[in-house]
């Protein structure tokens, strides 16, 4: 299958296909990688396409699939036109159809070339995404905007619906790898416009706006992640194995990447190197050059700051009371403890300098006949007595008016009957009246008094006058079809569905999850239930009624239920015990969901889950473990590979590292026959070793192979045949670089301000740099082992203007230095990664005016 002007349509696209073959038949045991052989047909790199020839799309080439095998366990070998043979299947790039540009079938094919089209221009296309776009594709995956749920996120133009690069798969099309819809992949195409002014590709969520598509170069982290997975390979996830604290703690999250890890900080940290861990710290919004309080007193806390006085917390609670039945009788010892309790809210506030705030509302019995309903004046079966207010500014008279606002609201709820409550739909109102005044950053709580608990339509069936069971799905939003806004329904308790005009109420379930669950917009922070017994079989029935509603959330706290054997002694309780109450409430605030941080230590394949101690964690369906370290339940247990070398590997036979299977059998691989001419590959600044590199002879041997560094001018060091001439040259190279950087290093340091952020800034370059200087061999050849030094990027000019372009300059050449000496076992890529990533956070706090 092969698409035509693949990139002319606009280029990316990832969606893996289950119904073509995988690269799976080469598995290399000893590198732990499938091989994938591609080749260029002779005369490809004499190809000439305005200012590109096909010598030079085949280092851009070669440079862009270099990164499969650094980022996957997938690695693209090239191997020349004579050598295909040898191979079942081969990737052959070539540009024998003009017409087609940049293309690719798609998966492996059998006894024949796949036929991936490049012309020699096409290495530069999408910022240089093209080249590893269509190798994806012979790898057997197909557009991101052609998944299976892709109608979930963008919008395909009606006239583009349906194309061959556009169309959307099937779910039986489309192997499902447990990835998210990636705005970054390189297989994603970029969103254009139609003549009609429509995009392309527009967001799900406003159609008119093309799709967010920002194609990662060589490829996003969830494309190597999937490629991976497609392919059988477990990428090792990094974040799991470092713990929980990798990032220095649960706020913060660990995000695993192709190749290590990084750290998501929390607004008001940073990221640092601390004894070459990545960990963030807080930012000392106070020590920066320029005053963010404006003159004012700055106070530096962890993860912010404040100007004046100290951030303090702010507390809210609502007293809930039943303003019918039994408790019209008790108006004075309800409204006598919302006296009490704003007295005691001062007295705190004078304690810890705390806000405290308190509100009352009211609500109602659940039975009520269509005549009480609604030839009352003033149907108030839902109420607010007094909107939650600051108490702190409270004068004598203001307690006493709140007192007097209390009686007056109890006085005016019908009296009706004891029948069992409307507390759900009582506790919705309460959250999400406006007239509530609650505030958005605040600590919540809700203390209810009752006596007869709540009813469900299941409890009391199909009574007359009951009204009908609300929504099943709890509300996003206070917006109704019928009313302004959703508490209006529960004000009036109209049920515009419902002959006769009786009122809908909410189950158990949505309720529950609008009130406790912390995801919801409208959540409280603890839920207090003080019950007065009496209408109760035992005092367990009371408790477990309200804990209930706990199942139908996704946390193990939320509701404390208190039981009194009277009215008066209810409100007693609730007043002794407000401080532990809104303590509680602060407490169960500030827990933190690990599972929802990333913070967790779940293996990558399994499942994290919530609780109030903390988190728990279950191996997926599939795998087996103690789900924090998970593995897939092996296919090999019902398959016997039991030939000479032989052993079984996802779910087939395969042979030791050395031998390859021929007809059943493992026989030895002549690795000296495939072996390269060449010592390097060397391009863009990136090298690609080969065994027995230029200057060395290679003997095969039984399931492997000797190299012997016997050529003229050459030596073996540290197992790398290296030229003694060039070794020579490039020590001297690199003792000058060094002396020029140390020296400009210098000088940049003397011009910079003394703050605590430039000391770490000196203090983590030099210590990168000494340890630059202890990964070089001490002879200081170049990591590659060529024969001959570049120096085309080694002419270094220092010649900035400005402290931040010589702090550029300075960056560049330690990351050549890094890439070019530093040979210890991954220390290149490391060093580069920390001199790029202290280059930037100098830039970022140093250079905002340039």
């Amino acid at each position: 299958m092969i698409i035509h002007d693949d990139c002319d349509k606009g280029e990316d696209g990832r969606a893996a296909l289950a119904l073509v073959r995988k690269w799976t038949n080469l598995w290399n045991a000893d590198q732990n990688k499938f091989i994938v052989p591609y080749y260029y047909p002779d005369g490809y790199e004499d190809e000439v396409f305005g200012e590109h020839t096909g010598a030079m799309s085949i280092e851009g080439i070669d440079a862009n699939v270099a990164h499969f095998e650094r980022l996957t366990c997938v690695k693209m070998k090239r191997i020349s036109e004579a050598e295909k043979d040898d191979y079942e299947s081969v990737v052959r790039v070539n540009w024998d159809n003009k017409d087609d540009a940049c293309s690719s079938g798609i998966g492996r094919w059998v006894h024949a070339d796949n036929r991936l089209n490049m012309r020699p221009d096409c290495y530069t296309w999408n910022s240089g995404t093209t080249v590893n776009h269509e190798f994806m594709h012979t790898l057997g995956f197909l557009h991101e905007h052609q998944r299976a749920d892709r109608d979930d996120w963008v919008i395909i133009h009606p006239d583009l619906e349906g194309t061959s690069n556009y169309g959307k798969l099937s779910f039986p099309e489309w192997e499902d790898l447990g990835s998210p819809y990636d705005f970054n992949s390189i297989l994603h195409y970029y969103a254009g416009r139609l003549p009609d002014g429509r995009p392309t590709i527009g967001m799900r969520t406003s159609p008119m706006t093309p799709a967010a598509v920002d194609r990662h170069w060589p490829m996003s982290a969830e494309d190597a992640f999937q490629l991976s997975a497609y392919h059988g390979c477990e990428m090792r996830n990094k974040c799991a194995e470092a713990g929980t604290m990798r990032c220095g703690g649960p706020e913060h999250r660990c995000q695993n990447e192709p190749i290590g890890y990084s750290c998501v900080c929390a607004e008001g940290y940073e990221t640092v190197i601390v004894d070459e861990v990545e960990v963030c710290v807080d930012i000392d919004e106070c020590a920066a050059v320029v005053n963010p309080c404006d003159g004012a007193e700055c106070h530096n806390h962890e993860g912010g700051f404040s100007c004046g006085e100290p951030v303090k917390e702010v507390h809210e609670a609502v007293l809930m009371i039943d303003g019918t039945g039994s408790y019209a009788s008790y108006r004075a010892d309800a409204c006598q403890a919302l006296e009490d309790m704003i007295k005691k809210m001062k007295d705190y506030h004078a304690e810890n300098g705390e806000t405290y705030r308190i509100g009352v509302s009211l609500y109602s019995d659940r039975y009520f006949n269509y005549a009480d309903e609604f030839t009352r004046t003033t149907p108030r079966h839902f109420h607010i007595s007094m909107p939650i207010t600051d108490t702190l500014g409270m004068t004598d008279d203001d307690i006493t008016y709140a007192h007097n606002q209390c009686l007056l609201g109890l006085g005016n709820m019908w009296n009706g009957w004891d029948a069992r409550e409307d507390v759900l739909s009582g506790l919705m109102w309460t959250r999400s009246a406006r007239e509530m005044n609650w505030l958005e950053n605040s600590t919540k709580s809700i203390i209810i008094a009752t006596d007869v608990g709540f009813w469900t339509k299941e409890m009391y069936g199909t009574r007359t006058g009951q009204g009908t069971q609300g929504p099943n799905v709890p509300p996003t939003s206070l917006s109704s079809p019928d009313y302004p806004t959703l508490h209006d329904l529960f004000i009036y308790g109209k049920n515009p569905n419902q002959d006769g005009g009786m009122y809908s109420y909410y189950p158990e379930a949505p309720a529950a999850q609008f009130i406790l669950d912390p995801s919801s917009e409208f959540a409280i922070d603890h839920l207090f239930v003080s019950v007065k017994s009496g209408y109760w079989a035992t005092q367990t029935d009371a408790v477990n009624q309200y804990l209930g509603l706990l199942d139908h959330v996704s946390r193990t706290t939320g509701v404390d239920v208190f039981m009194s054997s009277s009215i008066p002694e209810q409100f007693q309780h609730i007043v002794l015990g407000l401080k532990d109450f809104l303590d509680t409430a602060a407490t169960s605030s500030a827990a933190i969901d690990e599972c929802a941080l990333g913070t967790d230590d779940c293996h990558a394949d399994a499942s994290c889950s919530d609780t109030h101690e903390g988190y728990s964690c279950s191996c997926n369906e599939g795998y087996n473990g103690n789900s924090f370290s998970c593995t897939i339940v092996d296919p090999c247990e019902s398959l016997s590979c039991d030939g000479a070398r032989q052993f079984c590997a996802f779910g087939a036979c395969a042979c030791e590292a050395g031998y390859e299977m021929s007809d059943g059998s493992c026989v030895d691989v002549n690795e000296c026959a495939i072996i390269a001419d060449s010592a390097s590959v060397t391009s863009l600044g990136d090298t690609i070793l080969v065994p027995c590199a230029a200057g060395a002879t290679c003997h095969n041997t039984d399931g492997s192979y000797e190299c012997d560094c016997d050529g003229e001018g050459w030596e073996e060091i540290d197992g790398i045949c290296v030229n003694e001439k060039a070794w020579k040259q490039v020590q001297t190279q690199y003792t000058i670089r060094m002396h020029k950087v140390n020296g400009h290093l210098a000088r940049l340091l003397e011009n910079l301000p003394t703050t605590r952020f430039t000391r770490n800034y000196i203090r983590k370059m030099i210590a990168k740099i000494q340890e630059l200087d202890d990964s070089t061999n001490e002879d200081k050849y170049l990591c590659d082992g060529s024969d001959q030094p570049d120096v085309g990027d080694d002419l270094m000019v220092f010649d900035g203007e400005t402290d931040c372009k010589l702090a550029s300059q300075i960056k560049s050449s330690l990351v050549s230095a890094s890439r070019k000496w530093a040979c210890a076992r991954g220390s290149s890529d490391r060093l580069v990664r920390h001199f790029t990533k202290y280059h930037r956070q100098f830039k970022n706090r140093m250079c905002a005016d340039e």
